[in-house]
């Protein structure tokens, strides 16, 4: 999003249609979270799965950026983009709960903000550099997109990790000739989709 300007701009875009594409990313992003965040309330879909399908669809159409030829397809990038993005922002919280419960969700929302945040620090003077050595922003926009693409990837599976549920009771087992007290713990798979 940081070069989406510069690079409509150096496609034949005016100013003021710039500003539209901001304004676009932004008003598709409030009615994104609105959704998704409606969808997942409701259980009509499950909030992992469209938190990484969000994240790939995010990713392919910025992968497709520089094949982008006209104004047009600009705007349905930004509208895409910002759906997405609020999407996903909308169900981080709810994915964090799901995955890992509501006793772990402040310490792993501070750490996937903190990976975030680094991200964002390092990923726009590095896109911007590409840009430097390359004299096109074809370069920058495919890498963050294979990026998001890859990281909805890795979130698909995440249904599918055996849940471990620990029991409080403790069983009594013998172990050669001594009996050592361990911890009772079931795996349920989960394949809810």
């Amino acid at each position: 999003m940081t070069y989406l300007a510069d690079f409509s701009m150096q496609h034949g875009t005016t100013k003021d249609e710039t500003f539209y594409l901001i304004s676009i990313i932004g008003i598709s992003n409030s009615l994104g979270r609105v959704v998704s965040g409606f969808i997942s309330d409701k259980r009509v879909l499950d909030p992992v799965i469209m938190y990484a399908v969000a994240l790939i669809i995010e990713g392919v159409v910025t992968i497709a950026v520089p094949f982008c030829s006209g104004y047009a397809l600009l705007v349905a990038y930004a509208a895409i983009f910002g759906f997405c993005m609020g999407s996903y922002v909308s169900l981080r919280a709810i994915t964090i709960v799901d995955l890992l419960g509501i006793d772990k969700l402040t310490n792993a929302f501070g750490l996937l903000l903190m990976f975030q945040g680094l991200a964002y620090v390092v990923g726009a003077p590095i896109a911007g550099a590409i840009y430097d050595m390359t004299g096109s922003y074809e370069g920058p926009f495919v890498i963050a997109g294979a990026v998001f693409v890859l990281s909805g990837l890795i979130c698909l599976p995440l249904r599918c990790k055996p849940k471990r549920f620990c029991i409080d009771n403790k069983a009594t087992v013998p172990i050669g000739e001594s009996k050592v007290q361990v911890l009772i713990c079931l795996e349920e798979r989960i394949t809810t989709v």
